[in-house]
């Protein structure tokens, strides 16, 4: 059996780009029918076919977390199996992430700073990022540089789901007319600025800043670059999300219609992913953001115990237009103790590791379709399908937080 389960996971690495089976344990969990491998890209094979590899991360903020993710990275980009690492940070603000990794000059702690958005730029596993990739591109030409993109809106305010003046500012760089552009900064400094960084934004605000949209939208120059009319999606992607945004938001509380603004964040995100993957050629996309948004299905509980019905995620739209070049690799924590109906994942998995491993889900438990408590951010847990990820990756927290 345990032959079988290693051929199978090393079927699953393959396939995801990313992974392989060396030196696999299998677990005493459910008859030892899961098999524990190192996290890492070793030995994968050239010949599969562009997909995107989604690495999910339980809480945002792990540096141990960062720094596997940066080694599997790396190992990818020697292998040159992906083209674009996407992030779930800002696109506009990303761009000088980007030109920054393929050769242009700065410090990657400045970089860092003002390329990532949510404070993202303060921690020292981006920084190393930006570091190691940009050593690596230097080695190859231009065309064979891997990139980075952010996959997120810029957004802030009340459930994060704000807009702010980032992808505005870019999208504006494609309106040739200086007096309209003149016209269209100020209106978009005067949608943004007032009160979208309080716990309630009025009809009215919302109207404003659909409005100021869809003025951006019908000036872009026919000659407008790439990167503005990339802008100008993520512009009109949050008006989309501001839209749906509910009226007041309690601190600490999260009202029963929040999903829609969540799950039109998510949409967005999974468009723009997408879009990375279209520019990708031959070549496949690592994807990281959290675990809540990479997974393929539905996740119930926890802070969305509230809710009408759970927030659709990107990872859900990725798997209903990819399919089998979708894959997924989701760190997940302890669920906290509780009574709840699902067992725990980590407890059902019984995996021990020394460090950053990988579970696959085996083929039974898909076909079962059995649903488990997941643990994220250190405080929350969530219940989902065992078929949400095609893997599962524990990171052990190392002795006295060294």
């Amino acid at each position: 059996m345990t032959r079988i389960l290693l051929t199978r996971f090393v079927q699953i690495a393959a396939a995801a780009l990313s992974f392989t089976a060396p030196a696999a344990s299998p677990a005493s969990g459910l008859g030892g029918e899961s098999a524990a491998a190192p996290f890492d890209a070793a030995s994968l094979p050239r010949s599969i076919g562009p997909r995107i590899i989604a690495i999910g991360e339980s809480s945002h903020g792990n540096e141990d977390m960062l720094q596997a993710r940066n080694r599997l990275i790396m190992q990818l980009v020697d292998r040159e199996a992906i083209s674009w690492v996407a992030l779930e940070t800002g696109y506009a603000e990303a761009r000088l992430l980007d030109r920054f990794v393929r050769g242009d000059a700065g410090e990657p702690e400045e970089v860092a700073t003002r390329g990532f958005t949510s404070g993202f730029g303060k921690l020292a596993g981006n920084v190393s990022l930006l570091r190691e990739l940009r050593a690596a591109n230097l080695t190859r030409s231009e065309q064979q540089r891997v990139g980075i993109i952010g996959i997120d809106l810029s957004l802030g305010g009340p459930l994060a789901s704000a807009p702010t003046m980032a992808p505005a500012m870019c999208a504006l760089e494609g309106v040739e007319n200086p007096m309209r552009r003149e016209a269209l900064t100020r209106k978009f400094a005067d949608a943004v600025k007032p009160g979208l960084a309080g716990p309630s934004v009025t009809d009215e605000q919302k109207a404003a800043f659909r409005k100021v949209n869809d003025r951006l939208q019908a000036s872009l120059a026919p000659t407008a670059s790439f990167e503005a009319r990339a802008c100008a999606r993520i512009v009109a992607q949050s008006a989309a999300v501001l839209d749906a945004l509910p009226k007041v938001v309690t601190p600490g509380s999260i009202p029963s219609d929040a999903w829609i603004s969540v799950s039109r964040r998510d949409e967005a995100m999974a468009a723009n992913a997408l879009a990375a993957f279209r520019r990708s050629t031959d070549k496949s996309v690592l994807l990281f953001a959290h675990t809540s948004h990479v997974l393929k299905s539905p996740r119930r509980g926890g802070q969305w115990s509230t809710q009408a019905r759970p927030p659709r995620s990107m990872g859900e739209v990725l798997q209903e237009r990819l399919r089998g070049r979708y894959t997924v690799i989701a760190q997940i924590e302890r669920a906290p103790a509780s009574g709840a109906a699902a067992p725990d994942l980590v407890d059902a998995l019984a995996i021990k590791c020394a460090g950053p491993c990988v579970v696959l889900v085996p083929e039974r438990w898909k076909e079962e379709g059995p649903a488990f408590r997941i643990g994220i951010n250190g405080i929350d847990e969530q219940i989902v399908d065992i078929d949400a990820a095609d893997g599962f990756l524990l990171v052990p927290s190392r002795p006295n937080g060294s």
